[in-house]
């Protein structure tokens, strides 16, 4: 029996399907989970609740990821890169240069909750004006060291290839006309430095000119849960009047009152920042308070 206090740090719900659908909406509940603990489930939330307490109103921040279909770690950033993205219709559809949170959102907009991401023969001269940082790094020590895995990736028909866009389009199973069309314009706004469509940084704008050609299919998962139980200033645990209930601390992904909508992804590594300050703000509050 906990007589100084009690201190929830159980972390977020996101291996449980049916909170993840009531708090977070059906279509993120269908997601396959990335690196999500399977004991992840609640247990923190759900007790704390039974008392009394009161989490966030939904729907709750969750933290998405674009996942390449292979693990190879250069690869999986290489197929993450601010290139031409495009959907099952062969249309591109959003600025590929947004946060991946964001990004994510706009491609569980497409049909199938999936895309293509798209590089041509350049790839190695033109990755590195991309500077991408936040999960996205292709520098050392994350970059693509051996072109054996590139090369495997494409006989097991993670990466796709072709000669032409044309073969390219055929073999993605996308309408070819449409998709032709739409690397004619990307290619204009590449040369142009200016995309006049969606706004990308013209750094970040590259032609798709050269063969051969690659593809691989992006999808989103579901990394963390971000909503959590209601918390003061001291990190005690709310009930549903907004009264702290005496006794009871929260900290990292079992607590709320932090997160918006969305997970800022500008901003890398927020959730264990957020857990490493407020578990010792919550340690050093529960030993003030019961001395």
């Amino acid at each position: 029996e906990a007589k100084n206090g009690v201190i929830l740090c159980t972390g977020d719900y996101g291996a449980n399907r049916q909170m993840v659908e009531s708090f977070c909406g059906s279509a993120i509940s269908r997601l396959e989970r990335a690196y999500e603990p399977a004991l992840n489930t609640g247990d923190g939330h759900l007790m704390a609740m039974e008392l009394g307490a009161a989490i966030d109103d939904p729907p709750h921040a969750v933290m998405l990821f674009d996942f390449p279909h292979f693990k190879k770690k250069g690869l999986f950033n290489l197929a993450r890169q601010p290139w031409m993205y495009v959907n099952l219709r062969g249309e591109r559809f959003m600025n590929e240069d947004l946060p991946w949170g964001y990004e994510c959102n706009q491609i569980l907009r497409q049909p199938g909750q999936t895309c293509f991401s798209l590089w041509d023969s350049k790839w190695d001269e033109e990755w590195p004006r991309m500077r991408s940082q936040c999960c996205k790094n292709m520098g050392p020590p994350t970059y693509l060291w051996n072109p054996n895995d590139l090369e495997e990736a494409i006989e097991k028909g993670h990466v796709i290839v072709a000669p032409t866009l044309k073969e390219l389009a055929k073999r993605l199973a996308i309408p070819a006309d449409r998709f032709l069309s739409q690397v004619e314009r990307y290619n204009v706004f590449a040369r142009m430095g200016k995309d006049l469509d969606f706004g990308k940084h013209p750094e970040r704008l590259t032609t798709l000119e050269r063969p051969p050609f690659f593809a691989c299919r992006i999808e989103v998962r579901l990394m963390v849960t971000l909503g959590g139980l209601k918390i003061d200033e001291r990190l005690q645990v709310l009930d549903t009047e907004g009264e702290a209930i005496p006794g009871l601390y929260a900290a990292g992904n079992v607590s709320g009152s932090f997160f918006g909508a969305v997970y800022p992804t500008t901003v890398p590594g927020l959730t264990h920042s957020r857990a490493w300050t407020f578990g010792w703000l919550a340690g050093r509050n529960a030993a003030r308070a019961f001395p």
